[in-house]
């Protein structure tokens, strides 16, 4: 067994030298995020040039994804894990099948399919899973992150003065930038300092999520860390998080309101956008579309927003027939059911569990990367979207490469505890 650790040793990163691979991490974290700036971009502009640009990236990554899914490195990882080939297996599976109801569609659109970053293309970033699972070192991505970190304080000052042209581009960095800083960095305190301007931000701009995605963060990192060795009382952490989180949702508005009378902020972040979106997503679905979904193509009707639109005088039909939601989770309901929830998440979901159940100090980045994919899970209910994005390209990257460092840590371990068979010329003691 020829399992190493990496060039920063010190970090704990296990490398098995017959199974290097060239994940291309670097070069698919610029062009993704230029993918989703351009579209950003063009959405505030509505330029052409800029949503051609969205559309070359798109493309672009996903052949380079395609690229190092199909090479002869991840092709021998394949067989040698039935969780990772059958997985990818039942992905294709499910979007031919999705894609059969939307030929069906009366509406169906080729150009949306395709280039619609919420339709077919909301899939490409599960392929960062395999990037990830290709990558054996997080140096380079670490330090694109440090620089996007950067711009987002350079953005957020723009914001100050000027006004907001591509939200949500750059604030996927800030939670992986937490995790590197608080896990090894020299200056802890830079992950305060950004904590504290994405706060700002947040209710500068009115971007809710953001904050509540800072406090779970915080609440997530601080008391794992602190249980981590125990298993009992780390799964009660997560569990009274959770039961947090849902009480939360049955009374948004309440706590909304106690929020601003605690820190006397603008009354307008109070206004609950969240609850009505469950009922009425439901209230439209059947019991077999909750179950399969309606397709990457798939709508339903608001009428809350058939109402504010009215009144404004500019409702039109697609306006309330929407095509998108805004929370992950019943967007991934909308578009696919409860398989396609399942299958979304299931990557996430399963190394997140596996990961913090890993108690090794050795593992501590790595632990603290999942503490990450736990806070994103839980913003499902809240936000979330799936879409080519960046932001979602990094979940599923870093779930990816957490995944084969605990496959390679398992191997490792299976290598030590194999009895050594005495041959008849060794000497005895």
């Amino acid at each position: 067994m020829n399992i190493i650790k990496a060039n920063n040793s010190g970090r704990g990163i296990l490398v098995d030298m017959k199974e290097q691979g060239k994940g291309h991490e670097l070069a698919l974290f610029i062009m993704i995020f230029l993918g989703s700036l351009f579209y950003a971009l063009s959405t505030s502009f509505s330029s052409t040039a800029l949503r051609i640009g969205y559309s070359v990236f798109l493309y672009g990554s996903l052949v380079l994804m395609l690229k190092v899914y199909l090479s002869h490195h991840n092709r021998q990882l394949l067989n040698q894990d039935n969780r990772y080939y059958y997985y990818f297996v039942l992905l294709v599976v499910f979007v031919g099948w999705n894609m059969l109801k939307d030929f069906n569609n009366p509406n169906f659109s080729a150009v949306t399919l395709v280039n619609n970053p919420r339709a077919l293309a909301c899939l490409i970033p599960i392929l960062g899973f395999a990037v990830g699972y290709n990558t054996t070192d997080l140096s380079k991505i670490e330090m694109a992150i440090n620089v996007m970190i950067v711009a987002f304080c350079m953005y957020a000052g723009y914001v100050y003065v000027g006004k907001e042209l591509a939200p949500k581009v750059f604030t996927p960095f800030i939670l992986p930038f937490a995790v590197f800083n608080l896990t090894r960095g020299r200056y802890k305190f830079l992950s305060l300092l950004l904590f504290a301007i994405a706060a700002w931000h947040s209710i500068f701009i009115d971007y809710r999520t953001l904050l509540l995605r800072i406090i779970l963060f915080a609440g997530f990192f601080i008391s794992l860390n602190l249980v981590r060795t125990n298993g009992v009382l780390k799964t009660i952490a997560i569990i009274l998080a959770l039961v947090g989180v849902y009480i939360f949702l049955t009374d948004l508005s309440g706590f909304l309101q106690l929020f601003v009378s605690k820190t006397h902020l603008n009354e307008g972040i109070t206004s609950d956008t969240r609850t009505f979106l469950y009922t009425e997503l439901y209230e439209d679905l059947t019991t077999q579309q909750q179950v399969f979904g309606k397709g990457f193509l798939g709508t339903y009707f608001s009428q809350v927003f058939l109402g504010f639109q009215s009144i404004a005088g500019y409702a039109e039909m697609d306006s309330y027939n929407r095509f998108s939601i805004e929370v992950g989770v019943l967007q991934l309901i909308l578009k696919g059911g409860y398989i396609f929830l399942v299958i979304y998440l299931a990557p996430l979901l399963y190394t997140t569990y596996k990961g913090l159940s890993v108690t090794d100090k050795s593992f501590k980045l790595e632990f603290n990367i999942c503490i990450y994919l736990l806070t994103e899970l839980v913003i499902f209910l809240f936000e979330n979207t799936p879409a080519f994005h960046i932001h979602f390209f990094l979940m599923f990257f870093f779930a990816g490469y957490v995944y084969n460092q605990i496959r390679l840590r398992n191997k490792e371990k299976q290598s030590l505890q194999k009895p050594r068979v005495k041959r008849h010329f060794d000497t005895e003691s």
